[in-house]
């Protein structure tokens, strides 16, 4: 499945190559800086729909400048397709609609050449809602529109606290942004983005022990609240490169970059159930393009020096260990599966488990059992039966005393650079900001910890 889901990557970097000669004229540079983005390889790397969705999405865009350009109503047809199917892998993609309503208008376009096109995709979708609709008694598009826009009020009390995660997040999915800095920035543009991220650590510094937002960062100590505070930096400076560079160029193509990186901001942090690396994927072929679109204003260069590829190695490094982090994590699920099933299978018990995710998968894979206490009755427990928990996942209940005792742990390596999923704590969250309003921290991972329970005698 890993081999499969390379495709869709490699077709979303040449989609980007292509779609940034529309933009500017380093458009290897601007796939180059897109690839070395953390948000890129974790998600390229998986196996989710993300990658795909951003591929059609990233062609459709491209076939649709192209049919704008030749007035082709083939192409603009084909890039309605591409819509539907992109939106049809992942509901976000559902946006390019209306994006691509406002970058014809504001080309200029005939309507009764791009009107139709954008139609093709909105009938599909509606098909669509209509098919799930009579066949599980709801449709699907409307139900996961209420329920991100539900759940997210529920995990998240305040504006505040959602924006200052959303720019972090930006920031950190786009670590690639930091490194490129020194030919982004004037030098004295540079001091003042310092003097921001000082003042945003020095204000999580007074906070401290005032149970005030983000306490799970400010209890860890100084190193994640400084790391927080640059995040939060970076990612402003990302969406103040997308207002300069619509101020300064002013057309169809700087508002298309602009409410591109802003809209998918805005839902990512606003509008969808929480804020992870997945809902800031989707800006990812903006960005690149953005920082060439800098560079190339800046340096006046249609070919940039050796220099100017530089800050890849380190962003790249970054990317890699950050990857690597999420791959160890990966795999212990997978060691713990194979561990808990030879251990106690043998025994004659039957395993049974909480939790989702990769989890489910290898314990399901292994012969064990999902338990629903929502159905579980005492009459299900046999002595020799054993219940594993793990503490780095979702969906966890706490086991009944008057059933269950703890009868010890197992603990598996994570990694020793870098985290992206803190349970509990509340500092790191790549997949979900309700675990932390940063993506990733740089340090120890810790251990991968499962409990083990065990019925109690005579329950």
């Amino acid at each position: 499945m890993h081999l499969l889901f390379i495709l869709p990557a490699v077709s979303l970097t040449l989609g980007i190559y292509f779609l940034a000669k529309k933009f500017t004229r380093l458009p290897l540079f601007a796939a180059l800086a897109a690839m070395a983005a953390p948000v890129f390889i974790i998600s390229g790397t998986t196996v989710m729909s993300d990658v795909m969705m951003l591929n059609f999405w990233c062609w459709a865009l491209y076939l649709w400048m192209e049919g704008s350009e030749r007035r082709s109503l083939s192409y603009l047809v084909i890039s309605g397709l591409l819509i539907a199917l992109a939106a049809l892998t992942k509901y976000y993609a559902i946006s390019l609609i209306p994006l691509l309503a406002v970058y014809s208008f504001l080309r200029g376009d005939k309507k009764s050449l791009w009107l139709p096109a954008l139609v093709l995709p909105v009938l599909i979708l509606l098909a669509y809602q209509w098919a799930t609709l009579e066949y599980y008694g709801r449709g699907l598009l409307l139900n996961a529109a209420v329920y991100s826009v539900n759940k997210g009020t529920e995990n998240f009390a305040n504006n505040l606290e959602r924006t200052v995660t959303g720019f972090a997040f930006m920031g950190g999915c786009f670590a690639t942004v930091i490194f490129f800095s020194i030919f982004l920035w004037s030098r004295r543009t540079m001091v003042l983005w310092a003097i921001i991220a000082g003042a945003a650590f020095l204000v999580l510094l007074l906070a401290k022990g005032a149970e005030p937002l983000f306490f799970g960062v400010i209890k860890a100590g100084p190193w994640p609240m400084l790391q927080l505070a640059i995040l939060f930096t970076a990612g402003i400076s990302l969406m103040v490169l997308s207002i300069i560079d619509l101020l300064k160029h002013r057309d169809a193509d700087s508002v298309l970059l602009f409410l591109w990186i802003a809209g998918t901001f805005v839902f990512a942090s606003f509008v969808n159930w929480s804020n992870n690396g997945r809902s800031n994927l989707p800006m990812l072929p903006a960005v690149g393009i953005l920082i060439a679109r800098t560079m190339e204003s800046r340096y006046r260069a249609s070919t940039p020096g050796l220099r100017f590829f530089l800050p890849l190695a380190p962003a790249l490094v970054l990317a890699l260990l950050i990857a690597g982090a999420d791959y160890t994590w990966a795999n212990s699920t997978r060691s713990a599966a194979e561990y808990f099933s030879k251990t106690y299978t043998e025994k004659g018990g039957k395993v049974w488990f909480q939790g989702h995710w990769g989890f489910q998968y290898y314990m399901e894979e292994k012969g064990a059992k999902l338990v629903d206490f929502s159905k579980f009755t005492k009459l299900d427990l046999k002595i020799k039966d054993i219940f594993i928990i793990p503490l780095r996942n979702t969906s966890l209940q706490q086991m009944p005393v008057e059933y269950f005792k703890l009868i010890g742990s197992k603990k598996f390596p994570l990694s020793r650079y870098v985290t992206i999923m803190t349970f509990g704590r509340r500092r790191a969250g790549f997949y979900s900001a309700v675990y932390g309003p940063v993506p990733y921290l740089i340090g120890p991972a810790g251990d991968d910890v499962y409990l083990i329970y065990a019925p109690r005698d005579g329950a």
